[in-house]
Order: C-alpha cells, then structure tokens, then sequence
C-alpha cells in the first residue's frame, strides 16, 4: 500500500527510486479507485504534474479531459504551460512536487477525496438516485443536465444550479446541502432531509 512504498522510500537510494517508479503507484492507483466513482484508469483529472515528466500524448489527453481547446498548440513546453495554467488553484497551491506521474496521481487523487464542494461538471456527469422519505424512486436515475435544465418525470421541465455555499438548488426547492460519499468518492444531494440524491456513476 502507500504507507509501505513511502516506508521503503526511506530505507535506501536504491529503494527509494524502486518506491518512486510509476509502475507500482500506477497499479496501487488502479487498485484504490477500481471501486470509486469518477475514478477512470488514467492519470488523475486535477492531478499537479509540475514536477512530474509527461509524454506528449498525456499532456493532450489531460488537456482534452480539463475540456481545454488546444488550437495550434503543438509544442510540448507549450502543452505543459496549459497543463500548469489549467490546474485547479487549489491544487496548484498546494505544491505537492512530486516526480513521479502516477504518485502525483495517487496523492492529488487522495487529497481530492475529501473535498466537500461538489461542481456542476460533476453534478451533470453523474446519474442520481432519488430517495425520497428514505425509499429510492422506482422511476429511473435523474440527471441534472449540464446547462442547467432537470426534467422531473414528476413536474416535467424544471432548472438547477449550485448556489454561492455550493447548496444545490432546484426551482421550487429548498436548497439542499451538498456531501461527499467517503465510501466511494461519490456525492450524497440532501443528506438528512427527506428528498435525496445519490451519485451514480455509469462509465
């Protein structure tokens, strides 16, 4: 596990380049996020690859992912400004360094993990489950649509968004806090209250 790379880290030069190679963080990556939501088997979405080295192709493929348009950008240094300019702040500030790709991955990864604001890519990739009154909806998965539109097969068209506390607002309803799942990596829309919703992810 993590622990016991890091530990072997410590023991040795030798052991310490063996701990930091890619491939045995590339699998524990694999491995951790096989039962996470959003976790796909490729390098960390938000990952900070500043000290990393990165081919070109996944520089591209990062950069695709983060919905950034590459236009006529070709050149690797300029492929690693927009990697470095499209990382989140959040990320970015934190400074983690490290070398290897898929560490970065695992430790970004990790730290993400406990991030509690959900955003409207994420509540648009998802399906939901409705609970209501504590008894999931035999009426299919909900999506929220990326711009902004639900339709309820309930009361038909209706909008959406994510107010200034990051509460999920619907028209009509109250907001509703919005959680991470711990379990999953997932999000829980209402928690405690007797409309709720459950990340479900379908990829």
């Amino acid at each position: 596990d993590a622990k016991a790379l890091c530990a072997c880290a410590a023991v040795s030069p030798a052991l310490r380049a063996l701990a930091d190679s890619d491939d045995p963080w590339m699998a524990l990556c694999f491995s951790r996020w096989a039962t996470r939501q959003n976790m796909p088997p490729e390098l960390f979405l938000h990952g900070d690859y500043s000290a990393a080295r990165l081919s070109v192709s996944e520089c591209k493929s990062l950069l695709a992912r983060r919905g950034v348009r590459l236009g006529h950008i070709t050149e690797k240094a300029e492929l690693l400004v927009a990697l470095r300019d499209s990382t989140l702040p959040s990320v970015s500030q934190r400074k983690f360094g490290i070398r290897s790709k898929w560490k970065a991955s695992y430790a970004c990864a990790e730290a993400d993990s406990t991030r509690q604001r959900i955003t409207e890519d994420e509540v648009a990739y998802f399906r939901w489950q409705l609970i209501y009154h504590g008894q999931p909806s035999k009426m299919g998965f909900r999506q929220f649509q990326r711009n902004g539109v639900y339709v309820s097969p309930h009361f038909g068209e209706t909008t959406w968004h994510l107010n200034h506390d990051g509460m999920f607002v619907m028209e009509g309803v109250e907001p509703l806090p919005v959680q991470r799942n711990p379990h999953n990596w997932g999000w829980i829309i209402g928690a405690g209250t007797a409309t709720m919703y459950m990340s479900v992810d379908l990829a």
